[in-house]
């Protein structure tokens, strides 16, 4: 698998041989955008859960804010844990 990068990718998500269920089979890994965009859309819904006030700018801004760029800086990882505890400490 070919990972593709460009200046629009702000944030990335885990999309690489993600486990999932198919009706009918067990589990089955899959990879690409379509295993990694609902963990940016999970961790957006859970952040306006704890602060329902938020923009949808103030969303992206506070995910992009805590992300993580890895060691080879190609990549910038959402880490929700840390997204979460900032909307956290913003609502108190």
């Amino acid at each position: 698998m070919r990972l593709r990068f460009g200046a629009t990718v702000k944030v990335h998500a885990n999309g690489y041989q993600v486990e999932s269920y198919l009706p009918g089979v067990d589990r089955v890994a899959f990879s690409g955008t379509s295993m990694a965009s609902p963990q940016v859309a999970n961790l957006a819904g859970k952040t306006l859960t704890i602060n329902p006030a938020l923009t949808p700018t103030q969303v992206i801004d506070i995910i992009v804010s805590t992300s993580d760029t890895t060691s080879d800086g190609r990549r910038t990882l959402i880490p929700p844990r840390k997204a979460l505890e900032l909307v956290r400490q913003k609502k108190g």
